[in-house]
């Protein structure tokens, strides 16, 4: 699996910022080899796979650091497939790693004499600079992992509400819903949340609601709302009566109750 891949348009985004920046052509593959961010001559080969033992992929065998001056002529080059037919006046490549599985390579790319003296004029802080950035795409990438993680687990919690036989409504602690299962929704047979705003007024289109202090006051409205009252404003409005005890649902108000405290409304 390229991790890189799945955040191919972040990678591409700063290499071009990157390039930018430095004035100095940059380079990211993932470890299949593919040309994941480029700029200059390289820009055209995102999306296809780059030559095997160059600077980038012996950056990723070794874990080290590779840098050359002298493309061509430095005994580094030797084995790589593109040695003869090298345009790059000087290049780096850094390798990128998240927790110690070598997931790509990150390569600064000199294809002018004045890209190449600024790279030798900088060298230190290029360097040091190209480890910053090989760190900050794992860091995306492992941040990447978690958001799929979660939207997972979200589908997977989403099914298990849709089992359940009881109406199940769940609210963030500003009374927003922020789930609902299907048993719910036949209760209801409607978007609770569109019916609240119906009978306060409202619109789901916060910027269409009369004059700016129109709509602090609209703030100050739904801040008092306690979860009750939204409920008690859909019942009222659908003629259901206050709590009518044949409605058997859920409702767990995240962050604001505790576990103990979380009843059927049918009970109350």
């Amino acid at each position: 699996m390229s991790y890189l891949k799945e955040i191919k348009d972040f990678v591409q985004t700063l290499s071009i910022a990157l390039a930018n920046s430095l004035e100095i052509q940059i380079s990211i593959l993932d470890e299949t080899l593919e040309q994941i961010g480029g700029t200059g001559p390289y820009k055209a080969s995102v999306g296809t796979s780059t030559n095997k033992y160059g600077l980038m992929h012996k950056a990723m065998l070794t874990r080290e650091l590779y840098y050359v001056e002298n493309p061509r002529e430095d005994k580094k080059c030797y084995g790589c497939t593109m040695k003869e037919r090298c345009i790059e006046t000087a290049s780096v490549g850094y390798p990128i790693i998240m927790n110690d599985e070598v997931i790509g390579a990150i390569g600064l790319n000199c294809f002018s004499n004045e890209e190449r003296k600024r790279l030798l004029e900088k060298k230190e802080f290029l360097l040091k600079f190209l480890e910053s950035m090989s760190e900050l795409i794992a860091a995306k990438v492992k941040e990447n992992i978690s958001i799929q993680k979660i939207k997972e687990q979200n589908i997977q919690f989403k099914e298990i509400l849709d089992f359940v036989t009881d109406g199940i409504i769940i609210l963030d602690k500003k009374g927003k819903i922020k789930n609902i299962n299907k048993n719910a929704e036949k209760i209801f047979n409607t978007d609770l949340e569109e019916a609240f705003l119906e009978r306060n007024g409202l619109t789901k289109n916060f910027d269409d609601m009369g004059t700016e202090e129109e709509r602090k006051e609209i703030v100050e409205v739904l801040e008092n709302k306690t979860i009750r009252d939204i409920i008690d404003d859909y019942l009222q409005y659908h003629g259901h009566g206050l709590y009518s005890s044949d409605l058997s649902y859920l409702l767990i108000e995240l962050l604001d109750l505790d576990f103990a405290d979380i009843k059927s409304l049918g009970e109350c």
